[in-house]
């Protein structure tokens, strides 16, 4: 250290007091960062295998105008360590099928809430993205249902057959995902029957 701080004092002009000062701080800040790296610890990446759920919707019919037909139920499972889902992509696929079917597309979250407020719109690819945080704690399952709006009688096509599929999952992190895509049944469109409505009113 003796012949550091003579260095030190040589180069920079300090007094020997001052520079011994300066040579002990830097020796305690190479003590310190070297403490430390030796202390860090990795976190492994959670991986993800995504499944169709054994009860995901039937073949069926979709109406006009109906809200919140469930296509495609999926299932997360976490592998050894918490997975966070950065964003996924549903595709509107099936044969005789176009993207003016629905008015919206959306997620119905575990606990019956909707992902996003107000859903998503395909884009030139059929697809839509949601960029909603999802966290699969390690070792669990969480079940979401692919949703759609169905567009008005003027405008829905009757007779086609259009599914939701999962296609892409991006994790934070380095994990990996397995398992895509998870494709639903195809449910066919009719615009000719009207859903019932009610009119509530108060009484005298």
């Amino acid at each position: 250290k003796g012949r550091l701080v003579s260095i030190e004092s040589e180069n920079q002009g300090k007094t020997l007091a001052l520079a011994t000062l300066d040579i002990e701080f830097s020796i305690d800040n190479l003590r310190f960062f070297a403490g430390a790296c030796r202390a860090l610890t990795s976190t492994a990446a959670g991986n993800l295998t995504v499944s169709l759920a054994a009860d995901t919707p039937a073949a069926g019919y979709a109406f006009a105008s109906a809200a919140r037909v469930p296509f495609t139920k999926v299932v997360f499972k976490a592998g050894d360590a918490d997975v966070t889902v950065d964003s996924f992509k549903v595709k509107r696929a099936g044969s005789a099928a176009v993207d003016a079917d629905f008015s919206a597309i959306n997620v119905v979250d575990p606990d019956g809430n909707l992902l996003n407020d107000s859903g998503k719109t395909p884009n030139s690819d059929h697809e839509v993205t949601f960029t909603e945080n999802l966290v699969i704690p390690a070792g669990t399952s969480e079940t979401y249902i692919l949703v759609g709006d169905m567009a008005a009688a003027a405008t829905l096509v009757a007779g086609n057959a259009p599914k939701l599929a999962l296609t892409a999952v991006t994790l934070v992190g380095t994990g990996t995902v397995t398992g895509l895509p998870a494709e639903g049944n195809a449910m066919t469109t009719n615009e000719s029957l009207t859903l019932g409505t009610v009119t509530l009113a108060e009484g005298s």
